[in-house]
């Protein structure tokens, strides 16, 4: 990718670094906390006596800890540069054999966002966005004013 004016390119190149980092935090973040929940060191913290309290005194989002471990625990870390971690998040869901793990870790890392997404719809049997007929739809009632779902018919 190329930026049309020299103002553009430092931002894209802070950009380009710090998705990179995060994804790269993610993993590491992921490996960390695997490593001390293993050896049950979160223990050592006063007032901690559950994984999700000493989560809370780091200051990290549950979920986003969850996440971060599992991954590390599925996939690794050293093959997983590059790939966001949105990516290897939605993998986790498909319970992938050892024997296709490679293929899709390739896949997150190599494919388009849309290819990539309807390679995971088809793997959960579901159809390709592009071609789905829309024969299952619902109906929702809003209000106009909060937005709130009044009804699904």
């Amino acid at each position: 990718m190329t930026a049309k004016t020299d103002l553009l390119t430092p931002y894209l190149r802070v950009l380009e670094n710090a998705t990179q980092n995060f994804t790269d935090n993610f993993l590491v973040i992921g490996e960390v906390l695997n490593k001390i929940v293993n050896h049950k060191w979160h223990l050592q913290v006063e007032g901690v006596t559950t994984i999700d309290q000493f989560l809370n005194y780091l200051g990290i989002k549950r979920a986003n800890a969850y996440h971060a471990m599992r991954v590390s625990r599925e996939f690794g870390f050293a093959t997983l540069e590059g790939i966001p971690h949105d990516r290897l998040v939605r993998l986790l869901a498909l319970r992938l054999s050892d024997e296709d793990k490679p293929a899709w870790v390739e896949a997150a890392r190599n494919m388009a966002a849309g290819a990539f997404n309807d390679k995971i719809r088809a793997a959960r049997g579901l159809p390709a966005k592009s071609k789905c007929q829309h024969s299952e739809t619902v109906t929702k009632v809003l209000c106009k004013c909060c937005g709130k779902v009044l009804s699904v018919a």
